[in-house]
């Protein structure tokens, strides 16, 4: 049963990302920041708050793994390289890591 929770969770995740593509009209690249960002500081928040193993499996893997997308950050980090010079792709590529790894954090420092 688990298992197909994560799965419907990982379909509305994928869902809700979409919509925020579609908010973004002509700024992909921003809703790519939101999602990852916004996803990361939720999980943080939720893996603070110890809700045990199921609903980190439904929530955590489903709905936020389907929500962020670390595919698209890659491949939007590699057309900014195209498009700006390798460095400026590689700066994009860090930089969505540290500020995902932050969001998570501040999530994690706020649930506690």
């Amino acid at each position: 049963m688990t298992a197909l929770l994560v799965v419907l969770a990982g379909g509305v995740g994928a869902c809700l990302r979409y919509a925020v593509i579609l908010a973004a009209g002509s700024r992909p690249r921003r809703a790519t920041w939101v999602v990852n960002l916004a996803g990361s500081f939720a999980l943080g928040l939720l893996a603070a708050r110890d809700a045990g193993p199921e609903t980190l499996l439904v929530v955590g893997t489903g709905l936020l793994g389907g929500f962020t997308t670390f595919s698209t950050a890659a491949v939007d980090s590699v057309d900014v390289g195209r498009e700006h010079g390798t460095g400026t792709g590689a700066a994009h590529a860090v930089g969505m890591l540290v500020a995902c790894v932050v969001a998570a954090v501040l999530g994690a420092l706020i649930g506690r």
